[in-house]
């Protein structure tokens, strides 16, 4: 009974080393398996603030570019305006010199009289010029 009962105990004892053994194992797996967790995550969070900062640096640049073409469009808009003035200063230029032709082809222009003075622009200053 006494060698049964030693056996039994050497038996449950193997037994008991065998399972702590493996619970062993299982603990390390799991314990590695956490850190295996947490450390993705952690690359996650990282990644997950990069991003923030990129796409903050995204807007930023998107916010100055808005801007830009904003100045951009007010630069046009301010040479379109300008263009148009001198297109109608020109016009304007124009117009009156047309006007001082057709006054020197009519008859009196013809004579050649003394007292004949037409007024002709030059450089758009509106001088006279005694024509004789």
């Amino acid at each position: 009974l006494n060698q049964r009962l030693a056996s039994f105990a050497k038996q449950h004892k193997e037994t008991c080393r065998s399972l702590y053994d493996d619970m062993e194992a299982m603990k390390r797996d799991y314990q590695e398996q956490i850190a295996n967790k947490s450390q993705f995550i952690q690359n996650l969070e990282t990644k997950t603030m990069e991003q923030e900062d990129y796409m903050a640096q995204i807007q930023t640049e998107a916010q100055k570019d808005k801007q830009w073409i904003q100045e951009e469009k007010r630069k046009l808009k301010l040479n379109t305006e300008g263009t148009s003035v001198r297109i109608r200063y020109l016009e304007g230029m124009l117009r009156s010199l047309q006007g001082e032709l057709k006054e020197s082809k009519t008859p009196q222009g013809k004579n050649g009289g003394a007292n004949n003075s037409t007024p002709i622009r030059k450089d758009g200053a509106g001088a006279k010029v005694e024509r004789g």
